[in-house]
C-alpha cells in the first residue's frame, strides 16, 4: 500500500457521521484527497490542518483530527482562511475499501487501528498514526469507528 492520490470510495456505517470543518494550512502547497487524515502539526502551524501522508513525522502533541470528506487543493498564494474543508470526526464509523487500504478479518474486530501512510490501515503501533477501532468488516469494506481527534504521544 502507498500514499492515497486520488478521492475514496468511503463509506458511512448507519449514516454515522460527525461532521466538522477546519482551514487548511498553506504554508505548502498540499492537495487533500477524500479519505486523507488531517492533523495539526505543530511544527508547521498550531492552528491549521495538514494532511497525513509518509513524508510526515509524528510529533508529541501533533493532533489527529479525523477523516477528510473532500477534495481541496491549498496554494501557498492562497488566503489561508478560505481554505475551508469537511472531514469526520470522533464517533464517526467510517469503511475503508480493503482493496486500497489493507486487508481484515472479522478476527480484527475492536482492534486499534493505525495508518503507516495515507492509503495504508495497520493494527500496528509503532510510529504509525492511530484513528479509531475496527468496528466491522462487512463487503470488502473494514469501518472505523474514529476516536480523533485525539493526541499524539
Amino acid at each position: 500500500m502507498a500514499d492515497i492520490s486520488a478521492n475514496q470510495p468511503l463509506r458511512f456505517w448507519k449514516n454515522t457521521v460527525n461532521e466538522e470543518t477546519i482551514v487548511l494550512d498553506n504554508s505548502s502547497a498540499q492537495t487533500v484527497y477524500r479519505g486523507h487524515a488531517l492533523v495539526i502539526d505543530q511544527n508547521v502551524d498550531a492552528v491549521y490542518a495538514v494532511l497525513f501522508d509518509s513524508g510526515l513525522t509524528l510529533a508529541t502533541g501533533d493532533v489527529i483530527l479525523g477523516i477528510a470528506l473532500e477534495g481541496f487543493t491549498v496554494l501557498t498564494a492562497d488566503t489561508e482562511t478560505d481554505n475551508k474543508i469537511k472531514y469526520a470526526t470522533w464517533g464517526s464509523v467510517i469503511g475503508f475499501l480493503m482493496s486500497q487500504f489493507g486487508t481484515f478479518t472479522d478476527a480484527d474486530n475492536g482492534d486499534v487501528v493505525y495508518l503507516s501512510d495515507s492509503g495504508t490501515l495497520t493494527v500496528t503501533a509503532s510510529t504509525n498514526l492511530k484513528i479509531g477501532v475496527i468496528h466491522k468488516i462487512e463487503d470488502g469494506y473494514v469501518y472505523v469507528r474514529l476516536t480523533t481527534p485525539d493526541q499524539n504521544a
